[in-house]
């Protein structure tokens, strides 16, 4: 079966230009073409910058009328004519970095986000890649769409599931982008590592990871809150909190009081590029130790 039964139209929010509210509007269903299938949304992930980025002051650029989001977790409801592995109805994940077949290392963009900067990147994002994932169908490049293994992912713990909802797995998203780098380092069980900032939409799923990773981290921030709300969520002795006070000297010691660290990742923020914990955290990690 190459498709359930589409309606010919659905709803979604549109944003109409920077600056505007959004919109719930009744638009065209997706479909599908070469290198392409159509999901049916479960559920579409937003994080905390995106109320900036979608405002007149936002640092990225997007087509008007756009459909905003990304990140989904949904399920197969129509195949292009060349699918070869997916299957309707099958969970699948579909994951907003898209590059240009024909040129990749240049033409990039971020699905409902970003078009690229470029007049190409515009023509490319507003031809084919402006209705995103806030809506109940979106169309996804065939590259962007991982099937995931929903018996393992969602089945029940007593026949060897893990028993998440669909929902849950929009945070691989996140967990992906630091599992990427502590597999290039090579990080290891029983080894220690500092992610600062650590309450961040990245950088609280890079704590996630290195602990089921079997790692010991310390997590630095400046807000205690949500330092404390962190801790609440992970196993007892994994994680260690220490908060960013900007005294150099005082955060490296008390990062410092919690055994020799192997190993600091930095995903700070752009906005944050004054902020005293990265050489704190430099200071911190022992000789030969890997950023």
């Amino acid at each position: 079966m190459s498709s359930i039964s589409l309606p010919p139209t659905m709803k979604a929010l549109i944003l109409p230009e920077a600056g505007k509210a959004l919109e719930l509007q009744t638009v065209p269903t997706p479909v599908p073409v070469h290198g392409s299938v159509v999901i049916k949304v479960i559920a579409s992930g937003l994080n905390s910058s995106m109320a900036f980025q979608y405002s007149r002051n936002g640092t990225f650029s997007f087509p008007k009328d756009t459909v905003p989001g990304g990140r989904a977790i949904g399920r197969v409801a129509s195949l292009g004519p060349d699918t070869t592995s997916l299957e309707v109805g099958q969970l699948v994940l579909v994951e907003p970095f898209i590059r240009a077949r024909d040129n990749p290392d240049d033409l990039q963009i971020l699905f409902g986000l970003y078009d690229g900067g470029s007049p190409t990147g515009r023509k490319f994002t507003t031809d084919n890649w402006s209705k995103a994932s806030s809506a109940e169908y979106c169309m996804s490049p065939l590259e962007n769409t991982y099937s995931l293994d929903e018996k393992r992912l969602c089945g029940s713990p007593t026949t060897g599931g893990l028993g998440y909802d669909p929902c849950d797995l929009l945070q691989l998203t996140w967990q992906l982008v630091a599992y990427g780098g502590f597999r290039e380092i090579g990080l290891q069980v029983g080894e220690t590592m500092v992610v600062a900032p650590a309450t961040g939409s990245y950088t609280g799923a890079a704590v996630q990871v290195a602990v089921s990773m079997g790692a010991n981290v310390i997590a630095m921030s400046r807000n205690m809150t949500e330092l404390n709300r962190l801790l609440a969520t992970q196993p007892a002795g994994r994680v260690k909190i220490v908060q960013n006070t900007g005294n150099v000297d005082a955060d490296t010691q008390a990062l410092q009081k919690h055994g020799p660290i192997d190993a600091f990742t930095d995903i700070t923020p752009w906005n944050a590029g004054d902020s005293t914990h990265i050489r704190s955290c430099f200071m911190a990690v022992k000789p030969y130790g890997i950023f």
